[in-house]
């Protein structure tokens, strides 16, 4: 299983290098060409994020509900999770703006996590 995902991982970067050569940029997307094909790529890409926010956020708001819920005892369960809901969008709307360079820093994330989730945690189970 390990094989098969570090197989693939390597030939997608291989080929986007071989597609694009140094011209490519840290979000593959945005170096497709601007005709028809790229930006139905780049509206696929954001309406998957958009759509699966929420799906995203469920194990942190589930982790993070029980103590703010403990703190806010005198608001209503609905109001609370609301509200943390809401901040934690904010949160990211935030990191998202105040971040110079947000490629460079999603990418780094997202080789530390993916890594750790494709080739690491499988064989420890």
């Amino acid at each position: 299983g390990v094989f098969v995902v570090l197989t693939g991982q390597i030939v997608f970067g291989v080929l986007g290098f071989l597609c694009f050569g140094y011209d490519i940029g840290a979000i593959i997307t945005f170096t497709l060409s601007k005709g028809v094909i790229g930006s139905l790529a780049q509206i696929a890409v954001s309406l998957c994020v958009y759509l699966t926010y929420p799906l995203m956020f469920y194990v942190a708001v589930d982790i993070l509900i029980v103590p703010a819920k403990d703190i806010f005892t005198n608001f209503h369960s609905f109001t609370v999770e609301f509200w943390l809901r809401t901040t934690l969008v904010m949160l990211t709307f935030m990191f998202a703006v105040l971040i110079p360079h947000i490629d460079l820093f999603i990418a780094l994330i997202g080789a530390l996590t993916s890594s750790s989730l494709a080739l690491i945690f499988p064989p420890m189970a």
